[in-house]
């Protein structure tokens, strides 16, 4: 029986985040937009990056200003199930966002078209 996702493990670097449940990754690659006049032409392409969203423990020992300044990095996003999906040249596209209470820092990283790597 196929094993389905249940926790992802995000490393940004050589850093492996603490991220909580619900953290997702938008593939990128080719993204399709129909050409339509009075009958549908075709379709034009263009290339659109990956996108990874997480939410993070906010811990002592988490410096949001180091995460903020994430550029260039490599993203390595490990689901349980044994498929790996990587993001080269990876940035933060967001400023981390800090909720009181919760204890939690939501993020957003972008870079280039994710590359599979099956189990």
């Amino acid at each position: 029986m196929a094993k389905v996702l249940g926790i992802a493990k995000i490393h940004v670097g050589s850093s492996l985040l603490r991220s909580k449940e619900g953290a997702s990754i938008t593939l990128g690659g080719i993204e399709r937009t129909e050409v339509a006049g009075y009958a549908v032409y075709g379709f034009s392409e263009k290339v659109v990056g990956a996108t990874v969203s997480c939410t993070l423990a906010h811990t002592n020992d988490l410096s949001l200003a180091e995460l903020a300044q994430t550029t260039d990095a490599v993203i390595r996003f490990e689901c349980d199930n044994g498929t790996v999906y990587v993001v080269e040249h990876a940035y933060m596209r967001t400023t981390p966002q800090v909720t009181a209470g919760s204890g939690d820092v939501t993020c957003e990283f972008g870079g280039d078209p994710a590359r599979e790597e099956l189990p």
